[in-house]
């Protein structure tokens, strides 16, 4: 089952993949001409460049060379090759930064002023491109959920300078299913005595007979929460209450930066954390109002000083469409006008921009940016708008034919295909408006069971 779609009311195929999605499931994309799902894919499995970086001047450099005068002898394997990245080359939190590209699970992630999402290359400081924070929870705990949140409790990585993900996984050779035990105990007797370990022999036989550090020491367990760490990565000693029955999610009373963020300037800081606060209270969780509350204070503050930003004012205008409309329009046309507006929120802009027009009276103003909208993403509410914008100039044919994609996309949207029917009823299309009124029937059925109408 795929994440998120284990519950009656999932996203269905309105739920496109973003570039966050692809970045990380894909090795190079390109999107098309600036849009939320259209993606050209130029490496379709994740290649060397990944973790190695752009690889032009390697290959220049070695591509005269037979393959017998690229077995280096043991001084030269020391020396760096300035052509290539090499992780082990690396300090630890650059080389680290190389895996939290996909595996550092934050509860939000902004991205830099001035920056894409795909302009990291290994080498560079991860918290240059794009930040992430983690939830602080009221009780003033942090969650402990990815790898590596999980990976940096550990004592091992705390009273060592060395240890990194790339100490247990060799991305260049991964151990059989046979061979794992003895792979992954020769990785810890590299700095412990297997005599040092407290449970006596007789005790550690009976629960591991293969003498498994991993079994002890980073356990496993089944999950049905999105990318949780199936074997557990804090090394140490565990209790017994499974993972999947241990607290999660409480009320969020901060979001913290994972990494070091004291090189931003304080506008840029606040910026950063009230998009934060904006991208965590979006997922519509019970954290949202007060997500939103914060992000507002931060946002409207950095913009009052006189920072310009499409992103930002995008936010504004997003989290304000529904208690300040007039303001929120205000912010949405000054995030359109940014030329290097990231596409999410450009899309975000447009739809506040255009609802307002049609709430005020400006049908047709509003669908030359819905009709827009429909070109940069697929979404049942872009459709509907336009419907209902049609509607309102009496184009009652594309209203039917914008109101009918609508459901197409989510067909839980039970006041479309009440409009439907009602349309169907008033061209005479009797047949169609008792098979719309049949399927509009059934959907409330799902959605009364699931304690849900839309």
């Amino acid at each position: 089952m795929s994440p998120g779609y284990d519950r009656p009311l999932h996203g269905g195929f309105e739920r496109g993949m973003t570039e966050n999605c692809l970045s990380c499931h894909a090795g190079r994309i390109e999107a098309v001409e600036g849009t939320v799902h259209k993606f050209k894919i130029h490496e379709a499995a994740i290649g060397c460049e990944r973790c190695h970086g752009p690889g032009s001047l390697h290959l220049e450099r070695w591509k005269d060379h037979a393959p017998a005068d690229r077995q280096l002898d043991e001084s030269a394997k020391k020396s760096i090759d300035w052509t290539i990245v090499n992780p082990a080359h690396l300090p630890r939190h650059l080389a680290d930064a190389i895996c939290q590209q996909c595996h550092l699970t934050s509860d939000a992630q902004v991205t830099a002023r001035g920056r894409r999402l795909n302009e990291f290359r290994p080498g560079l400081p991860l918290e240059d491109f794009f930040m992430s924070y983690q939830a602080v929870d009221s009780d003033e705990s942090m969650k402990v959920v990815g790898h590596f949140d999980q990976m940096v409790q550990s004592r091992c990585y705390r009273e060592s300078k060395t240890l990194t993900c790339l100490t247990c996984h060799n991305p260049h050779n991964t151990p059989s299913r046979d061979e794992q035990v003895d792979y992954f105990r020769s990785i810890c007797l590299d700095c412990h005595q297997s005599g040092a370990c407290r449970v006596d022999a007789k005790t550690r036989t009976e629960k591991s007979p293969q003498n498994d550090c991993v079994q002890c020491h980073m356990p496993a367990a089944p999950t049905d929460i999105v990318h949780f760490a199936f074997t557990h990565h804090r090394i140490g000693i565990h209790n017994e209450e499974p993972l999947q029955n241990q607290k999660l999610r409480s009320p969020v009373r901060q979001l913290k930066p994972w990494h070091d963020l004291s090189r931003l300037s304080e506008i840029d800081s606040r910026r950063s954390l009230g998009l934060a606060y904006f991208d965590h209270g979006s997922d519509g969780g019970p954290d949202s109002k007060y997500c939103f509350e914060q992000s507002i204070r931060l946002l409207e503050d950095v913009h009052e000083r006189g920072l310009r930003e499409g992103n930002l004012t995008s936010a504004l205008s997003q989290m304000l469409s529904q208690s300040q409309r007039s303001k929120a329009a205000r912010y949405a046309s000054e995030a359109l006008e940014d030329p290097e507006i990231l596409a999410i929120s450009k899309v975000q802009a447009l739809y506040v921009l255009a609802a307002d027009h049609y709430q005020n009276g400006r049908p047709k103003q509003a669908i030359v940016l819905v009709t827009q909208l429909t070109r940069l993403r697929r979404a049942a509410a872009d459709w509907a708008l336009l419907g209902y914008c049609e509607q309102s100039l009496g184009h009652t044919d594309a209203a039917i034919s914008a109101f009918e994609k609508s459901v197409e996309i989510n067909p839980r949207l039970l006041p479309i295909h009440r409009e439907l029917v009602r349309l169907y009823l008033a061209c005479g299309i009797s047949d169609k408006a008792d098979r719309q009124r049949r399927i509009g029937e059934r959907f409330l059925d799902v959605l009364k069971n699931s304690s849900v109408v839309e």
